[in-house]
């Protein structure tokens, strides 16, 4: 009986330690797969986020397109500018403003304006805002640029001269005539703030960090909050001609990124990686959890049986 029992001990005992180093391998087998996963998704939602951010960012882009579309091929417009005298009549550039200054409103732009081929006059809803000098003013040097370039329409960033140096987003489109000869160039800008409200409000829904970067390293319309090595990430985007996403890891940090080819700028979006290693404790601490306390009742049950072989 004695001997009987201490081999049931000693069986007990090698059970014991065999619960325990399989439940040891089992558990970090379980984490490294959980870290794994936890990875994989966390990258597999940063691209759904990024792809999010991107569609939100270029419909803010866009949007003021659609509008200078529609103001370039205006029958009122058309007959405007060819039926324009050298110098305006008060009745002309009162026409042309109200024409602008209701396109403003209807649409809530900062400006909406209109340039002349043949008089070179800005024509804003405030009136004429300047003439033209595009060879003799560097300033309005982008005029000829845009004419002589065919395109049809630029997006760009610039200083507004007349609303306090404030920055803009300016949508140029040419306007042509039946025989695609030029008339001018009409548009309207917005200003920034609107971008950066729509990317703050992507930012606190969905936890991520934003930024916007041009291919000279210099940040636009980023977070303050978002820390970020910009010439390591300048390294990154030199072999990124494509306008495809592409995830790229920065100092322990997941990145997706797209090329914005109107602005020739990068989107960089970032998930918070306390989210990722949030989802990873709380599942290694529910396995663990459950390891352990498989384990305590199996020792339970063992020394149920011991006590069993004793008696």
């Amino acid at each position: 009986m004695i001997k009987y029992t201490a081999d049931v001990r000693n069986v007990s005992k090698l059970v014991i330690i065999i619960i325990l180093v399989t439940t040891v391998l089992s558990l970090a087998i379980t984490c490294l797969m959980l870290r794994s996963n936890a990875a994989k998704n966390d990258e597999q939602m940063l691209a759904v986020l990024a792809s999010k951010t991107f569609d939100a960012f270029n419909y803010e882009l866009h949007k003021p397109l659609y509008v200078a579309r529609t103001i370039a091929s205006d029958a009122f417009l058309l007959q405007s500018l060819r039926a324009e005298s050298a110098v305006p009549s008060e009745s002309e550039l009162k026409s042309m403003q109200n024409y602008l200054d209701g396109i403003r409103r209807r649409f809530g732009y900062a400006t909406a304006f209109v340039v002349s081929d043949a008089s070179k006059n800005y024509y804003t809803q405030g009136g004429i805002a300047k003439i033209l000098d595009p060879a003799g003013d560097s300033r309005d040097a982008w005029y000829k640029r845009f004419i002589d370039s065919k395109v049809e329409y630029t997006l760009k960033i610039n200083v507004d001269e007349v609303r306090k140096n404030s920055w803009m987003l300016y949508v140029d489109t040419r306007i042509e005539d039946a025989d695609e000869k030029a008339l001018g160039v009409c548009g309207v800008s917005t200003s920034l703030q609107s971008l950066q409200k729509t990317l703050k409000s992507l930012e606190e829904a969905d936890n991520i960090r934003i930024t916007l970067v041009d291919k000279d390293g210099n940040l636009q319309l980023n977070n303050e909050s978002l820390n970020i090595d910009t010439a390591a990430l300048m390294k990154l985007l030199e072999n990124q001609p494509s306008e495809e996403f592409a995830l790229k890891k920065l100092n322990g940090a997941r990145l997706m990124t797209k090329h914005i080819p109107e602005l020739d700028w990068y989107l960089v979006v970032q998930r918070d990686n306390a989210n990722m290693m949030n989802t990873f404790v709380n599942a290694v601490l529910y396995t663990g959890g459950a390891f352990f306390a498989t384990l305590i009742v199996l020792l339970i049950l063992i020394r149920l049986s011991v006590s069993a072989a004793q008696r």
